[in-house]
């Protein structure tokens, strides 16, 4: 269950609807001419590639069962110049595999072999979900991206085909932790769709590549799509390479392969996407073949889940999208550094498939979506609405920390999130400023652009969950608001007083050795177990002080994340066992008055880095 933010709003400006359209249909709906649309797309596709020095680029559009273009631009591998061919040429088409994954689990729920409402455990015998919630997971559920799971971004992923392990024994390995009760928040993820298509295998008794080559890509002749790592040798030989630009210039990237295939492993060419996009447009249904009964079909496209009525969400399996007066549903996908996105609008018979070997914002699937929306179906120029006179009153409620809920909360990994918090403030103008755009609230809880258009008419939506915890969605996900206590800017001061007590104590014990008192005063103020204190102390501190040094090179480098756990858990222990030395030396009066408030001020700062390493979970190996 959500619960919208309680607000009490005395006005509220009138502003365009996030789903001013829900049936598709557009008063400025155009037949599509391919000279057109070819013209179109040569122009736009061009200028991006020029811009952006991505290397190439491959698409194909269909309308009502007709492709109306295909097309490759630019290279596939920038050594040999070798072009890009639509037919032939492979893509990692990365996400857009998840689509093929429920097309699986909704053609077997039509067979009655799966029920989308029941507890995926019943299909699960290896190994099951723990039940650590009242609300069973539902392929529902998995399909909404709404199980609960924390984020799984950290795994899954390996550099070569020996590390590999089987679709089983990775979801049973590296399960990440239910944080959320199912159907309560959408946060994505990959290993939820990994495990429906596990499920498929489970159900059928088929490996889940085979079960799509034998159900989905053979009926519709898609014979250059592979699920396998690397593909088949016949079809490897024309896969494009793909580039990153972090030095300025184009970097080729190496092929990885991912452990979840039903998540992201598919390769494929533009032509073979548009007999997909041909069976989902026409209803389950390509020539002769059909995967999908047609009721099934529209089934799929329709809305599943929805935070809230008032934006786009999630059909079976499709993310949903609402722009120019168009209900678009498709998905995006992003791997090895290939941009890609499967698109569809129903009601207007439309699709398109489009891929990019390159990373860079102004080459990419999201950028030709806006402008080929905005060539098609123009819309009137956006007015955001005035910002209400009293919102003042309310904008604590929404400012603060945030960070993205696609985060892992039950790992170290925890700590990353860090470095990608950003705050939502308030301005005088009784707006909200959110990564430097400009925010009003149209509707109780609902915010529209207010400086200027944005070009997916982009809402953000805050609301909270059963526990209280609020969030704020917008196109680009889900983002959570971070407690004070896991800010960085209480986090840092923090472990930067501590370790000044953790320089600081040290360095005095040794310059107190160093200069050494009088004999007879050492005789009446120093014992056994004084000196025990001190040394376990400076033990602690010199330990924390290399787990912090640690955690500085610990991005990415799993055997330094371990190094500092280690260091955290001796550190933790040696600290523990220091506090009945604390107070025996207050009760024996061991030392000075400065010499016992330093040791106890030290101990305290000790007691708190250990709440610190526990609260990032940096006293635990778990990696998921």
């Amino acid at each position: 269950m959500l619960i919208l933010i309680a607000t009490t709003v005395s006005t509220a400006a009138s502003t365009p609807n996030t789903n001013p359209n829900p049936t598709g249909t557009n008063p400025n709906n155009q037949s599509l001419n391919p000279q057109d649309i070819q013209q179109f797309v040569d122009q736009e596709i061009s200028t991006e590639l020029n811009t952006s020095g991505v290397p190439g680029a491959a698409i194909t559009i269909v309308k009502n069962g007709e492709t109306l273009l295909a097309k490759g631009y630019g290279v596939r591998d920038k050594e040999t110049n070798q072009p890009i061919l639509a037919n032939q040429t492979l893509f990692r088409i990365a996400s857009i595999t998840k689509l093929f994954t429920w097309t699986a689990i909704m053609q077997l729920a039509e067979q009655g072999k799966l029920n989308l409402d029941t507890d995926i455990n019943t299909y699960l015998n290896s190994f099951k979900i723990p039940t650590n919630y009242p609300q069973p997971i539902t392929l529902k559920n998995l399909m909404a991206h709404n199980a609960g799971f924390e984020s799984d971004e950290a795994i899954g992923y390996v550099p070569q085909p020996n590390n590999m392990l089987s679709l089983g024994n990775y979801l049973a390995r590296h399960m990440p932790a239910r944080i959320r009760p199912p159907g309560e928040i959408s946060v994505y993820s990959n290993y939820g769709a990994s495990l429906a298509g596990y499920i498929v295998e489970q159900v059928t008794g088929i490996p889940f590549p085979d079960y799509v080559q034998t159900h989905i890509l053979n009926p519709l002749g898609m014979n250059h799509t592979a699920l396998q790592q690397p593909p088949p040798t016949a079809l490897a030989t024309e896969l494009s390479k793909s580039y990153t630009f972090a030095s300025g210039t184009a970097q080729p990237v190496q092929l990885g392969y991912y452990m979840g295939t039903p998540a992201a492993a598919m390769f494929s060419t533009a032509t073979d996407m548009a007999l997909f996009i041909t069976a989902h447009l026409q209803n389950g249904e390509y020539m002769d073949a059909r995967i999908l009964q047609k009721n099934t079909a529209e089934l799929m496209h329709s809305q599943l889940y929805t935070m809230d009525p008032r934006i786009p969400g999630i059909a079976y399996g499709f993310q949903e999208y609402y722009i120019n007066g168009q209900r678009i549903i498709g998905h995006f996908g992003t791997l090895d550094a290939f941009y890609s996105s499967l698109m569809l609008i129903p009601e207007q018979g439309l699709g398109w498939f489009i891929v990019y070997n390159g990373d860079n914002s102004t080459a990419s699937p999201g950028a030709f979506l806006i402008a080929f929306l905005n060539h098609l179906f123009p819309t009137e120029q956006y007015v955001a609405p005035k910002p209400p006179a009293d919102f003042a009153n309310r904008a604590n409620q929404y400012t603060g920390i945030y960070r993205n809920a696609r985060t892992q909360h039950s790992t170290f990994y925890k700590l990353t999130s860090l470095n990608v918090e950003f705050e939502v403030t308030s301005t005088p103008s009784n707006t909200l400023m959110v990564r430097s755009v400009e925010y009003t609230e149209a509707e109780p809880n609902l915010f529209k652009p207010y400086g200027s258009s944005n070009p997916w008419n982009d809402t953000l939506l805050f609301l909270q969950d059963t526990s209280g915890q609020t969030y704020f969605s917008n196109a680009g996900g889900i983002y959570e608001k971070v407690p004070w206590y896991e800010t960085s800017a209480f986090t840092w001061p923090l472990i930067a007083v501590c370790m000044a007590f953790f320089i600081s104590y040290p360095t005095a014990s040794i310059l107190r050795i160093a200069t050494k008192r009088s004999k007879s005063k050492q005789k009446t103020t120093v014992s056994k177990w004084s000196q025990v204190s001190r040394l376990v102390s400076m033990a602690f501190s010199l330990i924390f002080i290399s787990a912090v040094i640690s955690l500085r090179f610990a991005s990415g480098n799993l055997t330094v994340w371990y190094t500092t756990v280690t260091f955290g858990l001796v550190g933790s222990f040696l600290a523990l066992a220091t506090l009945p030395l604390v107070a025996l030396s207050w009760k024996q009066r061991h030392w000075s008055l400065p010499e016992r408030m330093h040791l106890t001020m030290t101990v305290a700062a000790a007691i708190v880095f250990v709440w610190f390493l526990y609260n990032w979970n940096l006293l635990s190996f778990r990696i998921l």
